[in-house]
């Protein structure tokens, strides 16, 4: 069975791209390393890295591994302080994956105001609007909008969001018949924000979440029709791979994001 010096050495390798980069972090030869990393390709079966005689990369199964590797190092360090009596400030890389206006508007200010506050903490954001798999991706927390669907995942609600119609300024005469629209498409657009400056333009009605365009219909460059008829809220969650520890760098980040229900109410 692989040892935790095993999975060690191999995490330093892959972080360092290099054997003797790895060696000279943790007090070793490269050979011993070298071995260390064998040994652990021979008991699991697989190939951890390209080799060549410049520098050494993972394969595919290597970066699945070094993915697990680098979650379940930190919480062995958090075991180690929490097993000696400490509660350790927050520390070390936190991966974020966000969706891009949301994570652009809200998200990212709490994550300059976490870092100024914890010197020793860091971030890596990832912004798309797709879902990641958290383990497969090595994710520490993402924000996902709607219901959830993945039931292996520990979720929190830190915010609420609305679908609202808008369009530039208009006038609308409401009559006795119920009349359904199907208006023509003037221009398609794959961008969220590009949709509400479409819509700034004059170039048709169209749906957002309430959060991109809230400055727009202050402002009254936009003004939102059909209130009435505005579907369900839907639900904004903080979410994380369940069966682990929560290292304090996740714990801090959890407590900043709950303070967005604030924001809606």
């Amino acid at each position: 069975m692989p040892g935790l010096q095993q999975f060690l050495a191999f995490a330093q390798v892959a972080r360092r791209s290099g054997f003797a980069a790895a060696a000279r972090d943790l007090g070793e030869s490269p050979s011993t390393l070298a071995k260390s990393v064998a040994r652990l390709e021979t008991s699991l079966g697989v190939k951890l890295f390209h080799r060549t005689t410049r520098q050494v990369s993972l394969t595919a199964d290597g970066e699945r591994l070094f993915h697990r590797c680098e979650r379940l190092l930190a919480e062995f360090e958090d075991l180690k302080a929490d097993a000696a009596g400490a509660r350790v400030a927050p520390s070390g890389v936190l991966r974020v994956d966000l969706p891009v206006c949301y994570g652009r508007r809200f998200v990212l200010p709490l994550l300059a105001g976490l870092q100024r506050e914890h010197a020793a903490l860091s971030f890596e954001v990832r912004m798309q609007d797709g879902f990641a798999d958290l383990v497969r991706d090595g994710v520490d927390i993402a924000v996902r909008m709607g219901e959830l669907r993945d039931s292996t995942l520990v979720a929190r609600r830190i915010d609420t969001q609305h679908l609202v119609m808008v369009a530039s300024p208009w006038q609308l005469r409401q009559g006795r018949r119920t009349v359904e629209m199907h208006p023509a498409c003037a221009i398609q657009l794959n961008d969220t924000e590009a949709l509400g400056a479409a819509a700034r333009l004059g170039l048709g009605l169209c749906q957002l979440p309430d959060n991109i365009v809230l400055d727009e219909v202050a402002s009254g460059d936009l003004v939102e029709v059909l209130e009435a008829h505005r579907p369900a809220p839907m639900p904004i969650h903080a979410v994380v791979p369940s069966g682990r520890l929560v290292p304090p760098r996740v714990r801090v980040t959890l407590a900043a994001l709950e303070t967005l229900r604030t924001r809606s109410g």
